[in-house]
């Protein structure tokens, strides 16, 4: 499932904008399996900045997300058509950035995360006490 749907993205390009894009039959009319892929590789590029930091599925869709993927959508869908649109580059590539950020720790989701998320280098390992300390392991 993906973070937006077909209607988000009409929300920022127009109709005609979209046929345009996506309807290589010439039949005048959106072609929503051509958005919908647009949006499906969206959500998996943004999984993949977000998997090493959240849980995946989020229950809800946090609302930026929403916006990234359309970002990334109208983006995919101007490349497609080998269409140089400036403003399309621009959003694509803020949204990257604020991924990498979000995957970095610097920015949040405004979701909880996980206990352990965070920072990488840190590690922490729990577990039973040893049964053999170093004296008792010298001694064989």
């Amino acid at each position: 499932m993906s973070y937006a749907d077909s209607s988000d993205l009409l929300k920022l390009l127009p109709e005609e904008t979209l046929i345009g894009l996506t309807d290589d039959e010439d039949l005048g009319t959106v072609n929503s399996g051509r958005v919908d892929a647009a949006l499906e590789t969206a959500t998996v590029v943004i999984d993949g900045y977000l998997a090493s930091r959240y849980n995946l599925p989020f229950s809800s869709t946090p609302p930026i997300l929403k916006s990234i993927c359309v970002d990334l959508a109208g983006h995919l869908l101007h490349i497609r058509r080998d269409l140089n649109s400036e403003m399309w580059e621009k959003r694509h590539e803020n949204a990257i950035r604020f991924l990498e950020k979000i995957g970095e720790g610097k920015l949040s989701l405004g979701v909880a995360e996980p206990s352990g998320s965070g920072d990488k280098e840190s590690l922490a390992i729990s577990g039973p006490a040893a049964l053999f300390g170093e004296d008792e392991l010298e001694k064989y």
